[in-house]
């Protein structure tokens, strides 16, 4: 019992992991972001060439990172619980199957060897 929970205790612990690194990359998107948007709206912005540039590098750079993140929450939130619990079902129904399968060669030799017992008496 104490090793399941561990192991309740690790995906908790996996799961309470991935969530803060999504939240810390947020939080570093936005600061990196807002940063780089000062730095146009104050240095950029009326620079006819350069300033262009340096525009559309930002919203490049802002729709990527947009990208990433949704690709971010939706593994760490959607994807990942579901991908695992399939996983683990699978996991699940393979070892049934496989205890059902020696359950029924045991039992098949038991009955063999109770045959052989009889048929020698």
């Amino acid at each position: 019992m104490e090793k399941e929970e561990l192991k309740n205790n690790k995906k908790i612990f996996g799961k309470a992991r991935q969530r803060a690194n999504f939240k810390i990359h947020i939080v570093i998107a936005i600061l990196v972001l807002a940063f780089l948007w000062v730095i146009w709206a104050f240095i950029f912005k009326n620079v006819a060439g350069e300033g262009n540039l340096f525009l559309k590098c930002i919203v490049f750079l802002s729709i990527v990172w947009l990208l990433v993140l949704i690709s971010h929450y939706l593994i760490v939130y959607k994807w990942n619980r579901n991908l695992i619990d399939r996983e683990l079902e699978k996991l699940i129904k393979e070892s049934e199957l496989k205890k059902e399968k020696e359950n029924k060669l045991q039992s098949e030799e038991t009955n063999q060897i109770a045959n052989n017992t009889i048929e020698t008496e």
